[in-house]
């Protein structure tokens, strides 16, 4: 019988290691990868690679926030993908965090007097995390210039949001739409 305690003993002992350094391979193969990604957050583990022939605005990125933009030479407005990685404060709730990132962004753009056309919002179910929130708007300003702006904000651990934004002339963004859905599908998380 103690034969027995010592085998089933030594087989617990050997499944837990076995956990172990499978879980640590795991770890390592995912920041192995991340590390190969064009973009890569260390802080807030996460990265993906950013649509092709976009550059990273080296002047205006830092460590948790980083824009990529498309160099059009017959645009005023660029065509942009911003990735802003924040903490939060758990009592705020997405749809006001929304509504003050909106009115951010509209009020510190190259437009005197917007004015926010359309709106809409809703969740997405995610495998990634177990919510996202979409918001598209457009809005207008001088010049008769009409912008509109997708917005996916991911909470993938309490009181931590990333939100990935592209930005572009209306009569771009169906465009150049596909390549800022491609670039988040190769989002991934450590």
């Amino acid at each position: 019988m103690l034969e027995v305690r010592k085998e089933i003993g030594m087989l617990i002992v050997v499944i837990f290691i076995t956990i172990l350094l499978f879980s640590g391979c795991t770890q390592k193969s995912r920041s192995d990868a991340l590390s190969r990604l064009g973009y890569a957050n260390r802080e807030f583990g996460f990265g993906l690679n950013p649509p092709n022939n976009w550059t990273l605005d080296e002047n205006q990125s830092n460590d948790n926030y980083a824009i990529f933009s498309l160099n059009q030479n017959d645009s005023n407005i660029p065509v942009s993908m911003s990735i802003n990685a924040s903490y939060v404060n758990s009592s705020v709730t997405l749809d006001s965090y929304f509504n003050s990132y909106i009115d951010e962004n509209i009020k510190n753009g190259k437009f005197a007097n917007y004015k926010l056309i359309t709106r809409t919002d809703r969740t997405i179910q995610s495998s990634i995390t177990t919510i996202a929130y979409e918001n598209i708007y457009t809005y207008s300003g001088a010049n008769d210039y009409v912008i509109k702006v997708k917005n996916l904000m991911i909470e993938p651990k309490e009181d931590v949001v990333i939100c990935f934004e592209y930005i572009t002339p209306i009569s771009t963004y169906s465009t150049y739409e596909y390549e800022f859905e491609f670039s988040l599908s190769s989002l991934i998380f450590i």
